[in-house]
């Protein structure tokens, strides 16, 4: 039993689907043009034509993300597709939640504006516009570059605002009354989304997992903080025991600064003392130390093992690297005693040794604390005017 295919139904369809694509460049060059064709089709024609666009929005987004995105299974890829489809239904309702204030808008306007066309120039608008922060925002992603972060919220205000504005000067006339309209326009625009952020924190959702459908959401600062902050903001360790030991030993060779035939005469007795306080101070607290740092170590790699972006990689591996530094620095600390009391000598060689390895730990450490201090303040400056969040 042969498939009876009907080519010119296919045909049919395939003409009126380019119908309504052709429709979008009239939409960018001839507005007003595309909204007298959206008047003269019925309601129901209207309807696919948002549903087509819509579909044509979310399959242009998956384009662009999915090859920077790491997806391993199919379950995965359904993850994505989902988040994919709550990004378009997010825009779609904020798109719906700012037809009022066009509506109300629009009977400013000569001839009035109804609610059919508010509807439409807002979806439209929002899908053929808002795809140009959505191509910075996936080269974010796909480079982790904070230039394209940033040209991404701009231009995402920037959409916000020209769409505002361009609905008043598109439908009205005269000087006089577009004045009117624009002043209309951003009131009632500004209004409703105060009062729409407003009513949704009200709602049982949560506000994470809308903002993180938001375009101007940064998924890299997000990790950071997640995996980074706590690390960040918990102090390093001081080992003030062998501080104070180290000043001991410096000001007992500072004091012993007397040339006698060549060579440096070393008060040992000092030292010696110091060295059996540091002994007592470290057997008390060096295990504590050891078991903390290994903790430490453990997390990070952890972390390091499920993070995705090479941003949050680096300053764990920065991380990673001050923490195996002080591991070695601490390493047979508690040698350091003992060789004082059986060879004094090789006590010196041993401690300076230590104190070299003690002065390129901190650098590490202030290598990290450097840059992530560098890293947030540059995230606070724009997440202030919300060109970033996280």
């Amino acid at each position: 039993m042969g498939i009876n295919i009907n080519f010119e139904q296919i045909v049919l369809i395939f003409k009126n689907v380019s119908k309504y694509f052709v429709d979008i460049g009239r939409f960018i060059f001839q507005p007003r043009e595309y909204f007298k064709i959206v008047l003269q089709e019925k309601p129901i024609n209207t309807l696919k034509r948002l549903i087509l666009y819509a579909v044509g929005f979310d399959l242009l987004i998956f384009c662009l993300f999915y090859p920077v995105k790491d997806h391993p299974g199919s379950l995965e890829l359904f993850k994505f597709l989902i988040e994919l489809f709550g990004v378009a239904i997010l825009e779609m309702l904020f798109a719906l939640v700012l037809t009022p204030p066009l509506f109300l808008t629009g009977q400013f306007c000569k001839p009035k504006i109804g609610l059919r066309i508010s509807i439409v120039y807002s979806l439209t608008f929002k899908f053929v516009y808002l795809l140009i922060p959505i191509i910075f925002y996936a080269f974010f992603i796909l480079t982790e570059n904070y230039v394209c972060a940033v040209l991404k919220g701009v231009l995402y205000f920037v959409f916000l605002i020209v769409f505002f504005l361009f609905f008043p000067f598109l439908f009205s006339r005269g000087l006089k009354r577009r004045v009117l309209t624009v002043v209309v326009s951003l009131s009632a625009s500004l209004l409703m989304i105060f009062v729409s952020a407003y009513a949704l924190s009200y709602f049982p959702i949560s506000f994470e997992k809308i903002k993180q459908l938001a375009i101007n959401y940064d998924p890299i600062a997000s990790e950071i903080d997640k995996t980074l902050f706590k690390i960040y903001t918990s102090p390093p360790i001081k080992f003030e025991e062998f501080n104070r030991f180290s000043d001991i030993v410096k000001e007992s060779i500072s004091r012993g600064k007397e040339k006698r035939k060549g060579y440096i005469s070393i008060p040992l007795k000092d030292i010696k003392s110091g060295a059996k306080q540091f002994e007592i101070e470290w057997n008390i607290k060096g295990k504590s130390y050891k078991e903390e740092l290994e903790r430490q170590l453990q997390q990070v790699e952890n972390h390091l093992k499920s993070v995705k972006y090479s941003t949050t990689k680096d300053f764990l591996n920065l991380k990673e690297d001050e923490i195996r530094s002080c591991l070695i620095f601490i390493s047979n600390l508690d040698e350091l005693p003992k060789q004082f009391n059986s060879d004094p000598s090789k006590g010196l060689n041993l401690f300076f040794n230590k104190v070299k390895l003690q002065i390129e730990y901190l650098k590490k450490v202030n290598t990290f604390l450097t840059k992530m201090n560098d890293y947030w303040e540059f995230l606070f400056l724009f997440r202030k005017y919300y060109i970033i969040i996280y």
